[in-house]
């Protein structure tokens, strides 16, 4: 922060309001009261001036809200919305990328079992299918004896 000093405070008294001005003038005196009070003097009308201090305080926070609001708020609420992407945005994050991670993986691990499966379909079906060969070929050769209208069946020799 800025050290005050008494120009700065006579700068920022210009920039206030005459009403602002007496209600700061009225809360001061009103303090002053309460001291003397405190002292063991006694001041007249002081309750009047109680009064009007009062409703001097109840302005003067009116026409600080919009300060308060503009000067603390604005940078509390950066501060907060900061704070929100850490708390709130960043772990749904990665809890989608481990998410992300780990269907990747079940992904992988399917593939590699139906590779491993498919390979062992056909490992188990090499015997078969030599055997299948064997009767496919033997059938090729009748279909073209039935083709070339040769009504007999023909032989393994001739092919």
């Amino acid at each position: 922060m800025a050290p005050s000093s008494p120009r700065r405070f006579i700068v920022s008294l210009r920039k206030t309001s005459p009403l602002d001005r007496v209600a700061l003038a009225i809360l001061l005196l009103g303090i002053a009261v309460r001291v003397l009070a405190s002292l063991g003097t006694h001041v007249p009308y002081s309750g009047v001036l109680g009064f009007l201090s009062f409703l001097a305080i109840i302005y003067l926070v009116i026409r600080l809200i919009p300060w308060f609001r503009t000067r603390v708020m604005w940078p509390l609420r950066n501060r907060l919305i900061v704070a929100y992407v850490f708390i709130a945005v960043v772990p749904v994050i990665l809890l989608f990328s481990m998410a992300g991670v780990g269907l990747y993986g079940l992904y992988l691990q399917l593939g590699a079992h139906l590779l491993h499966d498919d390979l062992r379909r056909t490992q188990t079906l090499f015997p078969r299918l030599s055997s299948r060969k064997r009767q496919k070929a033997s059938r090729l050769r009748m279909n073209r004896c039935w083709r070339n209208r040769m009504w007999r069946v023909c032989s393994p020799q001739s092919g």
